[in-house]
C-alpha cells in the first residue's frame, strides 16, 4: 500500500520555537516543543505554547497526544484537534495529575511537550433515525467487557 505524501508548512513565531521533529523514519508522531518557561503545578492545567503555527493540506488535521514519558511522571496531555483551516498557535493543554503537595514540572523552551500525528479527515454523513441496527455489545458501555 503505498503512503500518502503531506507537505505541512510551519510557521515560526518565536525565536525560541523548534519545528516538530521525528526521531526514527518509522514514528508516527513529531514531537513538539515548549517555546516558553512554564511551571505546572499538581492539579493544575496550563497551555503550553509551541510557537509555531501550522498549514495543514485540506483533507487533513493534526491531532495532539500524549508522549508516554510525561505520563508515567502524572502529567496528562488532553487531546488536541489542529484542523485544515486553522493559523493560529498550536498550544498543548497539559495536566498535572499529582495530588496537592506532589511533584510539580517545568518546562523549558526546547523541551518535548507532546506529538502530533497527521490523520486524513473522512467525509462523513449524518443520518438521523429513530432506531440502531444492533449489535454484539449493545448498550454495554464503561467496563463492560471485564479487566
Amino acid at each position: 500500500m503505498e503512503r500518502p505524501t503531506l507537505k505541512i508548512k510551519i510557521r515560526l513565531l518565536d525565536p525560541a520555537a523548534k519545528a516538530p521533529h521525528k526521531s526514527h523514519a518509522g514514528d508516527a508522531g513529531w514531537d513538539l516543543f515548549a517555546s516558553e518557561y512554564a511551571e505546572v503545578n499538581p492539579g493544575e492545567t496550563r497551555i503550553i505554547k509551541t510557537g509555531m503555527a501550522l498549514e495543514i493540506p485540506t483533507g487533513w488535521y493534526g491531532q495532539i497526544k500524549s508522549r508516554s514519558g510525561l505520563g508515567a511522571k502524572g502529567l496528562i496531555v488532553t487531546a488536541g484537534v489542529i484542523d485544515c483551516t486553522y493559523r493560529g498557535e498550536v498550544g498543548v493543554v497539559v495536566v498535572n495529575g499529582n495530588k496537592p503537595g506532589g511533584q510539580a514540572f517545568a518546562f523549558h523552551p526546547g523541551d518535548k511537550i507532546a506529538q502530533m500525528i497527521f490523520l486524513p479527515v473522512p467525509d462523513v454523513t449524518i443520518e438521523m433515525t429513530e432506531n440502531l441496527n444492533d449489535s454484539s455489545r449493545g448498550s454495554n458501555g464503561f467496563g463492560s467487557t471485564g479487566q
